[in-house]
């Protein structure tokens, strides 16, 4: 078999997208991935590295366009590493997100039959981010990381991001340029502003601006700090302004350390007829519009009678708990963080359930729990613990319900569950991530 040179050109047809957003293309025999290339693209393809079963290459010529093609709308698409799938048409990356779902339950799981049901999509794909995280270098110009590395693009405007984040972040960088703040240079752990942190609530208005400095205390005075609130009024009306203190070395953006400067210390964000209080340091779904969706296809995949007794591990703030709750008997979260945990109990306060338990500590070091109807299961990127999936297989739930934010690792639980008794139903992606290639899903597991 001919193999492959680096630094090379060849002519291939790009067949599918791989779970990072490459187009995958197939020259003499290996598999080769191909950033901003698109399935029915036929390229010149040049060579750039050589893996034993793989390679890479990058885009020499394009030869026949994919009817998918489109003209990415940002200024910056390619240099930063935030989106990936731009230049695709929004229907045809809905078609890409389902088939990478489907190809890591077959591949991965080792599902022949899994029944993969088309992706949910937005009606609106841009502006749909109610975070972000802005790095700040050494020019304190904040943007976004350039693809496989820590330098900074520039970016001036995001548009996946609301709106009032751009407004938010331009105001807090120009009041910190102004007041003698120095950009973080990572490379000598040098300088004060590492990032800008920045939440909005889609549906509430409120918003929190939270510098991350290179410090274990404020680098603004007393008077410079008051100066920062009002200049954040002036772009965004009565909001929260927090500092996190971040001084070690480490990609870690946040550090555990923060301090409430002005404001309530929180946003609310709304989702259905439930109401969430968000701390600084707390996980919340990026996109509010989809999480309703994604939390009605939860509830629909449950199909609760009212007599149920429902675990949600993972369960963060108690997004998902207090959701279900008026429609159960009682819920039962169970989260590591101290910060989410006390957010989840005031939600379920201010949300008037009764019904609803939190408990602090891992999902799989849980206590035994007698007649679980169903579990919910969110896990972060890395999946389940192996611990908490045969906890599972021994408390034998009816049913369970897993929310997953990566394919891969949803694929590898759905085998280790379906080793231990279960089977894979219904499964909908629901693209929580325009114009990315990454995909959210909610399976149904009996």
């Amino acid at each position: 078999m001919e193999g492959l040179n680096k630094n090379e050109e060849y002519t291939a047809q790009v067949t599918g997208v791989n779970s990072g957003g490459e187009g995958v293309a197939r020259i003499n025999g290996r598999a080769v991935f191909v950033r901003g290339a698109l399935p029915g693209d036929l390229l010149r393809i040049k060579i750039v590295k050589i893996q034993k079963d793989y390679a890479y290459g990058i885009i020499a010529g394009i030869l026949e366009p994919s009817d998918s093609r489109t003209e990415p709308a940002c200024k910056v698409y390619g240099k930063c590493g935030g989106c990936s799938l731009m230049h695709c048409e929004y229907n045809a990356q809905l078609t890409i997100k389902a088939k990478i779902v489907s190809d890591a339950t077959e591949r991965i799981g080792r599902f022949d039959n899994a029944a993969v049901s088309p992706a949910i999509g937005m009606h609106e794909p841009f502006r749909y981010r109610n975070k972000a995280q802005f790095p700040v270098g050494p020019g304190m110009a904040p943007g976004f990381y350039a693809p496989r590395s820590h330098r900074i693009v520039p970016a001036e405007e995001c548009l996946i991001q609301h709106p009032r984040i751009n407004e938010l972040i331009r105001a807090a960088t120009d009041f910190l340029r102004s007041a003698g703040v120095e950009g973080y240079d990572e490379t000598v752990h040098s300088g004060v502003l590492r990032h800008v942190v920045v939440r909005v609530g889609h549906n509430t208005g409120d918003y929190m601006v939270m510098p991350v400095f290179n410090s274990a205390g404020s680098p603004l005075t007393k008077k410079q700090q008051h100066e920062m609130v009002s200049a954040l009024r002036l772009a965004g009306g009565e909001g929260t302004l927090a500092f996190n203190y971040n001084d070690a070395r480490t990609n870690v953006v946040m550090g555990k350390g923060y301090e409430v400067i002005s404001g309530p210390g929180h946003i609310k964000e709304r989702v259905g007829e439930a109401v969430y209080e968000i701390s600084p340091l707390s996980f919340f779904q990026v996109n509010t519009v989809q999480t309703e969706v994604l939390f009605k296809y939860v509830l629909s995949f449950c199909g609760f009678s009212g007599s149920e007794n429902v675990l949600d591990a993972y369960s963060g703030i108690g997004a998902i708990s207090i959701y279900l709750a008026p429609h159960v008997k009682k819920v039962t979260g169970i989260e590591e963080s101290p910060a989410a945990v006390s957010d989840a109990k005031k939600n379920a306060a201010a949300n008037r359930l009764g019904n609803v338990d939190f408990i602090l500590g891992r999902a799989e070091d849980m206590p035994q729990m007698k007649d679980i109807d169903v579990a919910v299961l969110d896990p972060p990127r890395t999946g389940c613990h192996p611990r908490l999936i045969n906890r599972l297989i021994e408390m034998r739930p009816k049913k369970i319900i897993y929310v997953s934010c990566d394919p891969a690792t949803f694929a590898r639980d759905l085998r280790l569950l379906s080793d231990g008794g279960y089977g894979p139903g219904r499964i909908r992606p629901v693209d929580m991530f325009p114009m990315t290639a990454q995909i959210e899903c909610v399976a149904e597991i009996i």
